[in-house]
């Protein structure tokens, strides 16, 4: 981000980094309502960034080893994989919530809102909601079989999906080199259905030639 200031947030610059190296995290993270002296809250809101870093490359299919080249950092296999699972639960567990009717209630007998406010609010609503929606989608793929996951959706072998990935993680199988050495009939053993199976096994060959 310090070599792109121009595509970074604006929460990282204003807030958690600030001007001339003061950083107004406190700030930041007490409208959360965390209160937390300032260097605290520095170092929380530093870690916080590195986290959503690391979560957003390995969604997109970068694998750790290039992570720990290019930002320094050390033992993070299966950090990443105990943040990503946190988050999911969080992700998973704050949806629903944006679904409570109680908000509306709020609005209309303690805000006095009127029916322009209360559609914005539907809208925002929403659109957050799809935002977490596609934040789940974006952390199934951080995953060390990640990549090949995303390239089996590309190629429209659509019947590979999270599920199966994390049956394979569970039995080891964390790289291409060990999905190479499996066929068709250990991956059912494994717990993948047969056609998913017959499509990863497909897959993997024409990597391989």
């Amino acid at each position: 981000m310090e070599s792109h200031p121009n595509e970074t947030p604006v929460i990282y610059r204003e807030w958690v980094r600030g001007e001339e190296g003061k950083s107004r995290a406190d700030q930041f993270l007490g409208s959360l309502g965390l209160v937390l002296d300032a260097e605290t809250a520095r170092k929380d809101a530093m870690m916080a960034t590195l986290r959503a870093i690391v979560l957003s490359e390995r969604g997109h299919g970068v694998a750790v080893s290039d992570l720990e080249r290019r930002w320094s950092l050390t033992n993070l296999a299966g950090v990443e994989e105990q943040w990503r699972d946190q988050l999911l639960w969080l992700v998973a567990a704050l949806r629903p919530l944006l679904e409570t009717r109680c908000f509306y209630y709020c609005l209309r007998e303690h805000c006095q809102a009127d029916d322009a406010r209360v559609e914005r609010v539907t809208e925002i609503l929403h659109t957050m909601r799809m935002q977490l929606f596609s934040i789940l989608e974006h952390l199934k793929f951080c995953s060390p079989l990640g990549g090949i996951l995303k390239s089996l959706q590309r190629s429209q072998a659509s019947r590979i999906g999270p599920a199966s990935i994390r049956r394979l993680e569970s039995a080891g199988i964390t790289s291409f080199a060990a999905l190479a050495r499996l066929s068709e009939d250990q991956l059912v053993h494994l717990g993948l259905r047969r056609d998913a199976a017959r499509a990863l096994v497909s897959y993997v060959r024409r990597r391989s030639v």
